[in-house]
């Protein structure tokens, strides 16, 4: 997961490394029961607030992140 991160970093507002992972243990437990991977909570509650998981409206923006890292998260 941290590659992953470390991909990911530069989309978390200037945030360091600390903040976005606190701010992903905070809100995870939103996506329990939805069989999403770490890396896909981590996108779409980054894109759609705590609950982001479970808005259909993240789902394209999730398929980015995909794309972006050759389908690696």
């Amino acid at each position: 997961m941290m590659n992953y991160y470390h991909r990911y970093k530069s989309q978390c507002n200037g945030l360091g490394m600390s903040e976005c992972e606190n701010y992903y243990h905070r809100y995870k437990s939103q996506c329990d029961g939805l069989g999403m991977g770490e890396c896909e909570v981590f996108a779409r509650n980054h894109n759609g607030g705590p609950t982001g998981c479970r808005n259909p409206g993240t789902l394209e923006y999730w398929q980015s992140i995909q794309k972006c890292c050759g389908g690696s998260c």
